[in-house]
């Protein structure tokens, strides 16, 4: 199925959530800053996700910059993890 292995796991909002707040503390220590709740970069993930935007669609602005950089991070963690989120489930099957 589409680059993943047979034994993937489908994650809930929660595991989302605990993603993106591991990826924000790596961010933090990065960068030392950042403005935007977890929860707010996991809505907009998964509104992108239900528009059919991956990170590489969607071009970067003033507003959406970090949040587009967690989605990225988000996306290439998942991947690596064999894990998926419920809009990337709807996501793979418009697709």
């Amino acid at each position: 199925m589409v680059g993943l292995e047979n034994d993937f796991i489908i994650i809930d909002p929660d595991d989302q959530l605990s993603i993106v707040k591991k990826i924000l503390k790596d961010e933090i220590q990065e960068n030392n800053f950042y403005t935007d709740k977890p929860k707010a970069i996991v809505n907009f993930i998964n509104k992108c996700k239900d528009e059919g935007k991956r990170s590489g669609d969607i071009l970067p602005n003033k507003e959406n910059r970090f949040k587009l950089l967690i989605y990225t991070k988000y996306e290439k963690y998942i991947q690596q993890e064999n894990k998926l989120d419920f809009a990337e489930l709807i996501l793979l099957t418009k697709g």
